[in-house]
């Protein structure tokens, strides 16, 4: 499901992208995959799913990482 079927764009995988992408590039540090999970779920309606799919997607083009540690940071 990468884009949905209803018309309400906030449950696509690109918006989930989105606000995952912000909450790592506002952390000053990198983040452990269930606390990045937490504060998204925290502010959206998102299942852990549609999560890993958001961040299979930001991982394919580029945008954020996994370390040797299991955390996510951005890349440069």
């Amino acid at each position: 499901m990468l884009l949905p079927n209803e018309t309400n764009p906030k449950k696509s995988v690109y918006y989930y992208g989105y606000e995952i992408l912000k909450e790592v590039q506002n952390s000053s540090q990198e983040l452990e995959l269930l606390d990045l999970y937490s504060k998204i779920k925290g502010n959206t309606s998102i299942s852990l799913k549609v999560f890993s799919y958001s961040l299979d997607w930001l991982f394919l083009i580029n945008a954020i990482k996994i370390n040797v540690q299991g955390r996510v940071e951005k890349c440069l």
